[in-house]
């Protein structure tokens, strides 16, 4: 994908985001909340992440001014533990 929006030079949107079947669940009765996500360090592993994927469109040629960037904090909705 990554090399399809740099040959066409529209904007990225990179957004952070954990859920995947293999990490986590998804359970309605908790308002929709994450379940199984950690992080050790909520800030610094989500810069590490998508930090991760700027590297990915950096080396498909997508420049800076093209990539948009979204952490998804709607994951601070989790649990009051991401926090401690």
């Amino acid at each position: 994908m990554a090399a399809v929006a740099a040959r066409h030079g529209v904007p990225v949107i990179l957004m952070h985001n954990r859920l995947t079947p293999t990490h986590a669940e998804l359970r309605e009765r908790l308002g929709g909340h994450y379940v199984g996500v950690h992080y050790q360090n909520l800030l610094e592993d989500v810069k590490r992440e998508l930090l991760e994927c700027v590297g990915i469109a950096h080396a498909a040629g997508i420049p800076d001014d093209r990539i948009i960037l979204d952490p998804d904090w709607a994951l601070a909705r989790q649990s009051s533990k991401v926090w401690n």
